[in-house]
C-alpha cells in the first residue's frame, strides 16, 4: 500500500472530499492539518493534502472531479 496526493484543498474542503470519497469506498485521509491550527486564522488558506492508496487514484479523482 501507498499513498498517493490526489489534491490539495482548503482545510474545510479537504475534510468534505475525504468524507466523500470515504462514504464511495475509498479510504483517504487529510494531511497537513495541523497548518490550520499553527497558523490560526491564516491556517484557512493553507493547502491541505488528500491521499488515497495508489490503486485507488482514479476513482479518487474521478469522484472528486463530479460536482454531484
Amino acid at each position: 500500500m501507498s499513498l498517493v496526493e490526489v489534491g490539495r484543498f482548503p482545510p474545510f474542503e479537504a475534510d468534505i472530499i475525504v468524507g466523500r470519497l470515504e462514504s464511495d469506498g475509498i479510504g483517504a485521509v487529510a494531511f497537513d492539518t495541523g497548518v490550520t491550527s499553527v497558523y490560526g486564522g491564516i491556517g484557512m488558506f493553507a493547502s491541505v493534502r488528500v491521499m488515497v492508496d495508489e490503486d485507488d487514484y482514479a476513482a479518487a479523482r474521478k469522484i472528486i472531479a463530479d460536482p454531484a
